[in-house]
This record gives C-alpha cells, structure tokens and sequence, in this order.
C-alpha cells in the first residue's frame, strides 16, 4: 500500500508538470519560428529599400565618350539648381529651354528610368515662358540600345505633370520606350531599317496614325473637338533608329506581354527581334 501511495504521488507529479510545460507563456519560440520572423523582417526591409527612390534633382547632364549609361532619375521642374553648377548648353540649346535630362555616349547602350514629379498648377503654367511649359528629356547614341522609360510621380493635390518633351537617338540599336497612362500627345517614330511595335494597350488608346516613309506617326489619347486650352497637356516623343525595332509600352505593362503584342513574320522577325 505505501508503494502505491508513492507511485500515484509520483504519477500526480508528473501530470502536474506535464500540463505546466504545455501552457503557452511557458514554451519558447522555435528556432524555425525565430527564422522565419526573421526572414519576414529582412524582407520588408528589403522591399522597402527595392521601392525606394533616388533624391529629386533637376537640368541633369551626363556625356561620356565610351560607356554604358544607366540610372534613375526623379526630376522635379521646381528645383532651382545653382548657375555655377548648370551644365554648359547644348549647340542650339538656349538657358530658357535647357534639357531637364540629358544624357549622351559615342559608344554605349541607354538604359534610363525617370520619374516625372508633377509640378504646375494653372495659374503657373499660364505665366511662364513656352520654353518652360514642358520637360525636356533626351537620349543620344551613336552605337548602342536605348531604353527609356518614363513614370509619372503621385504629387501634391492640386498640381499637374508638365508636358513632356522626348528625344531619343541611335543609328545603330533598338529603342524602347515607356510612357505613363496620362500620357496624352503624338508619337513619332523613325526606323531607317525596322519597324515602330505598340503594344495592344497603347495600340487601344490610339486615336489617330498614319505612315510616311520610315516615318510613323500617331496620337496618344483623346484629340480635342474644340478649341484647345494653354493647359491642356501636350506631350511629344520623337524616337529615331536607323537599324533596329521601336517598341512603345505603357511603363506599368508587363514585359512578357508587351513582347507578344503586335508580333507577326514567323522565324525571320523572331531572329530580327533577337538581333535589335
């Protein structure tokens, strides 16, 4: 009998600390979890930092005799940027209508991501000189791709994009470009030895083109039925190759579906597309 007693003490004990160990303010975290919230932690981190975007800056100039050129720019037309920093103009450039990006190599591809921050409101537009009425932007190559893609920044209530002014250059590469959903204006595309590829969405919000020579011309959203106003936006893209494909997307398509829009030609455009 006392054995007994002893053994039915000794199974109460181990009951008692059997239910204590499974309360859950009692048991650490698994090594797993800890991994896992860690992992989760260095992730967001990580896709924070992936969305974050460069300082806005403003009348950006890059030349370079050889070389790639590649970044991202966030350009606000507000910024006054101190005289003794300006670049030296362009021929033909005066200081009223300076590129607020310019970028330039002999030898080299074009890789550009610029983002647009809205910056006007009517009573300011009206004011200021033609020149100053839109953004200018250029990319020019003398051998090499060009890839441009421009986006449009979430500003302030109240303030509107300027329009945008693009020129893009190369004799000899394909030239791809990317616009934002506002944009609203023509499209002119040169291809010497190529041909001008709009993706079916941009293709959808066309309303007006024609071709004239290796000239393709088209117009980007809806034209207007009566008289124009000093603020309606008017944005312009002048891309010229010589050798190589134009493709124009809408900067927030997919790359995978941009590529099949407008395909046709079987195995020789394949290889063409795959060459340019």
């Amino acid at each position: 009998m006392i054995i007994q007693e002893q053994d039915t003490k000794k199974s109460q004990e181990h009951e008692a600390s059997h239910v204590s160990s499974d309360q859950p303010h009692s048991s650490p975290p698994s090594y797993a979890e800890s991994e896992a919230a860690s992992s989760d932690n260095t992730n967001r981190a990580r896709s924070t930092s992936q969305i974050s975007l460069p300082k806005a800056t403003n009348y950006v100039s890059i030349a370079k005799l050889m070389g790639a050129v590649q970044g991202h720019w966030v350009i606000d037309p507000r910024i006054i940027i101190p005289a003794a920093l300006l670049p030296p103009l362009l021929p033909g450039e005066t200081q009223n209508g300076r590129k607020n990006l310019s970028l330039r190599t002999q030898t080299g591809a074009i890789k550009a991501d610029v983002t647009l921050v809205p910056s006007i409101s009517d009573p300011d537009y009206k004011n200021k000189p033609e020149t100053q009425r839109v953004a200018a932007f250029e990319a020019h190559t003398m051998n090499g791709s060009v890839s441009f893609n421009l986006h449009e920044y979430s500003g302030e209530p109240g303030t509107t994009r300027l329009p945008v002014k693009v020129a893009l250059y190369t004799p000899n590469g394909a030239i791809k470009l990317s616009i934002p959903r506002s944009f609203r204006g023509v499209i002119n595309g040169v291809c010497g030895c190529g041909s001008t590829k709009v993706s079916d969405e941009v293709n959808s919000q066309v309303s007006f083109s024609q071709d004239n020579g290796n000239l393709h011309q088209l117009f980007v959203g809806e034209m207007d039925s009566g008289p124009t106003s000093p603020t309606s936006v008017r944005d312009e893209v002048t891309a010229e190759t010589r050798v190589g494909h134009i493709q124009i997307s809408y900067d927030d398509e997919h790359e995978a579906d941009v590529g099949r829009s407008g395909s046709s030609g079987g195995i020789l455009s394949t290889i063409w597309n795959a060459i340019f």
